[in-house]
């Protein structure tokens, strides 16, 4: 499902992302949900944030559109 992509100065986008405690259903509906939406969009990643969803997820496509390559992150922690 495609999913409205919030923008600036939306108050939901300064929301401080919880955890994901386990990858259930529901996780996994919403990083398809991610995907339909970045690929629609035409961008190369999105964070649940920018649709309202205030989980530390995130997923990237840096391949080309016949040649997709799907990156989710769940948990990121940003090390430098």
């Amino acid at each position: 499902m495609i999913r409205p992509i919030l923008t600036h100065p939306d108050p939901r986008l300064r929301e401080t992302a919880v955890p994901v405690a386990t990858v259930d259903d529901d996780v996994r509906t919403l990083l398809a949900d991610l995907f339909d939406t970045l690929y629609d969009s035409g961008g190369i990643g999105l964070a649940a944030t920018q649709v309202g969803v205030a989980r530390r997820i995130v997923v990237i496509d840096l391949g080309s559109p016949g040649h997709r390559q799907p990156y989710a992150c769940i948990n990121p922690t940003i090390l430098k």
